[in-house]
């Protein structure tokens, strides 16, 4: 048996991307009757190959100033790699009971917390300028020109970033007796 999903976030209504994955999150368990079902949901995964990571390392790269929009400040819980392929390991297993889990790094980050300290890891610290106005729309098709993730997938990112992303499910990780989660760094 499967449990139902919280209520989407404000980023997931606004964001085709975040609804379409709550949405197949729900086609699945409603049409798999007769099977357990356990979805894991991630935000941005901390490792090569993820596109929101690939955004935000590029960005922290090649930008020696980060513009800063209110919005810019909404909360996500990156997770390393190696402790998303230990949840899907745990997830696999018989005794796991069926159910919607998040799958979150150990620290809640603002969005701009992250583009800093990706920018310290890289050697370098970017100047902040606050820009109150900036709209999704513009954000994304700047920031779409400093990144070698795709236009299309880098907008639904940016509108995705329309309020936190932190998931009000149980975090598999709690049922993970002995895993040590990896801190964003």
């Amino acid at each position: 048996s499967s449990s139902s999903s919280s209520s989407p976030s404000a980023a997931a209504v606004v964001s085709t991307h975040l609804r379409s994955r709550a949405r197949t999150g729900e086609i699945l368990r409603a049409e798999a009757v007769g099977i357990d079902v356990l979805e894991l949901r991630a935000g941005m995964i901390i490792a090569a190959g993820s596109v929101s990571f690939t955004l935000a390392r590029d960005v922290a790269a090649r930008l020696p100033f980060l513009l800063r929009p209110p919005w810019l400040r909404s909360r996500q819980q990156p997770v390393a790699l190696a402790d998303v392929v230990a949840a899907i390991d745990f997830a696999l297993q018989p005794s796991t009971p069926a159910g919607v889990y998040a799958c979150a790094g150990p620290e809640t980050l603002a969005g701009d917390e992250v583009l800093l300290r990706l920018g310290l890891m890289l050697g370098h610290r970017p100047r902040v300028i606050d820009v109150p106005g900036l709209t999704h729309a513009a954000a994304a098709r700047a920031l779409a020109m400093f990144t070698r993730a795709p236009r299309d997938v880098v907008a639904e990112l940016v509108f995705g970033m329309t309020g936190d992303l932190c998931s009000e499910d149980p975090d598999i990780f709690d049922a993970m007796v002995g895993h040590t989660r990896q801190p964003f760094a």
